[in-house]
């Protein structure tokens, strides 16, 4: 009993409590000289600083924090599976993308709430994610790829729409990369309340979920009814995420590294599980969005936490991840379909067929002035194609180049589903290309070469 004490209690409760020195001292270096500043007659702009934007900006991380926390161990407990969580799962890009489309075609329907509008955005993101994931039994393999597919889809929509809408969604932007900045205490309070509902009808569900450790035939031949459970926790888990998106935008890997974070520390049982989750997880985003404060100064309202959480969330993830047990299959590619895939090469002809008749359709067809489509005026061809045949053959070229880049890392990687995307070797890429931009004066295109490719390898090879 004392050692499952010892595991259960004492490893989570050194986490929290060594979180919670180190929050103490970084609020205590972000209070210190306002605290210790004699007060000022009259109106005194420091002070209210203090009272409405830096208390509540506090508060409310340790809110969002723990809200996520609780969110990511709802998921994994109910889903059997370490790896979810509302960013893996796409949920939190539901929630963006919904008051994105909301705010620029529907602005009215903000009047019912934005908590309405990122709920919906949610639950529908959840409903894709979990109907994929339940055609191979909520597999952590297919889980993980749905809600990857489905947050990159969103994510990439989302910024389409603001860049083209920029006027309008710049402040969403810088809201929607999760910016904890308050002027009030009026969203920490609302928050408060809402979390706290749902967090106190989560303490129903711990029970049913301890029954699941037996499988699902052991928990449903005690009594536990399986679907209603798992509807009733992940309902619970959107809802959480939803309203911290609503509220402050998306923030990134909480909701993942704290439950993970626990469960290396000992917390096995769901009751402990969700309870320290939402204790580290409310910790963890204090520190950083105080590291924030201290390291970025005046600029702190305008650098996003969510973005911050990320880039360091992710180095920890990736030490996090080999001591977690993903179970999933990967199906072997049988004889015959090899055979048959290699006696039906006949069919690549077609495929060659449409792509030179996208290729003329890219050159020589066009709208005119007057609207419509038509064939390109043979006076205009020895202005216009010199604009448009690069254009065409370099998003020829790369196409091509893409596809055999997923192909070899198919290969490279024994699994079917892998791609430049995926594995991150594109974001690689660009990091690599945006580092030449800020670091050297002159960038050729022989150096946003090389750094492209130093990111895509350095990516590739964590």
């Amino acid at each position: 009993m004392t050692a499952r004490v010892e595991r259960g209690w004492l490893g989570p409760g050194m986490v929290s409590v060594s979180l919670g020195m180190v929050a103490v001292i970084l609020g205590w270096m972000l209070l210190a000289p306002e605290l210790n500043r004699p007060a000022v007659a009259g109106y005194d702009i420091d002070r209210m600083v203090l009272l409405y934007s830096t208390l509540p900006r506090m508060v409310t991380a340790l809110i969002c924090g723990g809200a996520l926390a609780l969110s990511g161990a709802l998921f994994q407990q109910v889903l059997r599976n370490p790896l979810a969580s509302p960013t893996t799962l796409g949920i939190s890009a539901g929630a963006n993308l919904a008051l994105v489309l909301v705010t620029l075609f529907i602005p009215g329907l903000l009047g019912l709430g934005r908590d309405v509008v990122a709920l919906a955005g949610s639950a529908a993101a959840a409903g894709i994610v979990l109907s994929l994931g339940a055609r191979r039994g909520f597999s952590p393999f297919s889980l993980i790829l749905s809600g990857l597919v489905v947050s990159l889809w969103c994510g990439a929509l989302a910024a389409i729409l603001t860049l083209l809408n920029d006027r309008y969604l710049v402040s969403l932007f810088i809201w929607g990369a999760g910016s904890l900045a308050q002027q009030s205490w009026a969203v920490p309070l609302s928050l408060l309340a809402k979390v706290g509902v749902i967090a106190a009808s989560c303490g129903l569900l711990v029970r049913p979920l301890a029954m699941l450790e037996l499988g699902d035939g052991g928990a449903s031949a005690l009594g536990v009814r399986i679907v209603h459970l798992r509807i009733l926790a992940i309902a619970a888990a959107v809802a959480l995420s939803a309203f911290v998106t609503s509220a402050v935008g998306v923030i990134g890997f909480i909701g993942l590294v704290a439950p993970t974070i626990c469960r290396l520390a000992g917390a096995r049982r769901p009751g402990a599980l969700l309870l320290w989750s939402s204790l580290v997880g409310a910790l963890l985003l204090l520190l950083a969005d105080e590291a924030v404060q201290l390291l970025s100064g005046t600029v702190a309202e305008f650098l996003p936490t969510g973005a911050v959480t990320a880039i360091f969330g992710s180095p920890l993830l990736l030490v996090l991840l080999p001591l977690l047990k993903v179970r999933h299959r990967i199906l072997p590619v049988e004889g015959p379909v090899v055979r048959r895939m290699v006696a039906q090469r006949w069919r690549v002809a077609p495929v060659v067929a449409a792509a030179v008749v996208a290729i003329g359709i890219g050159l020589f067809v066009g709208r005119p002035p007057d609207g419509g489509w038509a064939w390109l005026a043979p006076e205009l061809m020895e202005a216009l194609l010199p604009f448009r045949a690069p254009k065409v053959f370099a998003a020829l070229a790369s196409g091509a180049m893409l596809a055999v880049a997923g192909v070899i890392l198919q290969r490279l990687t024994g699994n079917e589903m892998a791609s430049p995307e995926v594995l991150g070797v594109s974001a690689g890429a660009t990091l690599g290309v945006t580092v030449a931009l800020f670091a050297l004066s002159a960038t050729p295109l022989a150096s946003q070469l090389g750094f492209a490719a130093a990111g895509a390898l350095l990516v590739l090879t964590i």
